[in-house]
């Protein structure tokens, strides 16, 4: 059975999912590839074998499910302007696809970062106190701001805009998406009067901007030592995405804000909360 899942030229449809411009432009590339050395167009049964060679690829389970999220969302694109019933077809296959044999979704562990994978305002302080300088002001920067390292390395002068109290920074982080933070300006002229930088924020005395790697492995030893935690950058930008969810922020404000491709993203991340066995009966109590 090779059932056409979309109704024009396979070469056309290559061409056109190749062209689309969004998240998944690279993720789809692989399969274009694929279709091309392989002489398939966009069939059931090629797509089936696509997902299956996946499967059995070395590749992580999460690199797996976003390759095929990208071939699969791509189909809908191009079915868009199809009958209803056409495009309900196309979402049973892959639901089949997903559910059954060889072809099926893999299953990844638990990303959600619980309470043991964040630190406490308590545990900061001592890891900043302990810290180096140059190291205390990083953390302090990515424990306020939720940059991810890469980004706050690669901050330039020319992208800080200075208020009264406040300072706002553009940056350009995953994807190329554009975004800007927020932090005080008390630390970020405490950050300028320490490295002063003429190109970059965080800029070492040769003018290049601070390493990523070396920031991290500081913090990593830090961790160790101090808190004896395994910790790294990272920790500090879910440190302060948790705690602005227990604050009240929107979970799609926060998305934007950390620049995630989705909401589902963060939801997946950090939408963890459990409600406990005191407030569930309470909850159920008043009800009955």
């Amino acid at each position: 059975m090779t059932t056409d899942l979309i109704r024009t030229k396979p070469n056309t449809d290559l061409s056109t999912i190749s062209a689309i411009q969004d998240s998944y432009t690279n993720a789809v590339k692989p399969f274009v590839t694929w279709c091309t050395e392989t002489g398939n167009g966009i069939t059931e049964e090629s797509v089936k074998a696509y997902f299956v060679d996946l499967n059995s690829s070395d590749l992580a389970a999460n690199t797996v499910l976003i390759r095929r999220a990208a071939v699969k969302k791509r189909c809908r694109q191009l079915m868009i302007d199809a009958p209803i019933d056409e495009q309900m077809k196309l979402d049973r296959v892959f639901a089949n696809l997903d559910a059954y044999g060889p072809a099926r979704s893999p299953k990844v562990n638990d990303t959600s970062i619980h309470s043991d994978k964040i630190l406490s305002y308590s545990e900061l302080e001592r890891l900043t106190a302990a810290a180096t300088q140059p190291i205390a002001l990083c953390i302090r920067f990515l424990s306020a701001t939720g940059c991810r390292i890469s980004e706050a390395m690669q901050i330039k002068i020319g992208h800080v805009e200075k208020g009264a109290e406040r300072v706002k920074i553009t940056i350009t982080g995953k994807y190329n998406k554009v975004r800007n933070i927020i932090l005080p300006v008390t630390l970020y002229d405490a950050v300028r009067a320490h490295f002063r930088g003429e190109l970059y924020l965080f800029e070492t005395k040769g003018g290049k901007p601070l390493q990523a790697t070396y920031v991290s492995g500081q913090i990593a030893k830090l961790g160790r030592k101090v808190l004896d935690r395994k910790i790294s950058a990272h920790t500090l930008r879910h440190t302060f995405s948790t705690l602005m969810l227990r604050r009240g922020c929107m979970i799609d404000a926060l998305s934007r804000y950390l620049g995630h491709s989705s909401v589902s993203i963060t939801l997946d991340l950090y939408a963890h909360n459990e409600l406990s066995d005191d407030e569930l009966f309470e909850f159920i109590s008043e009800l009955v």
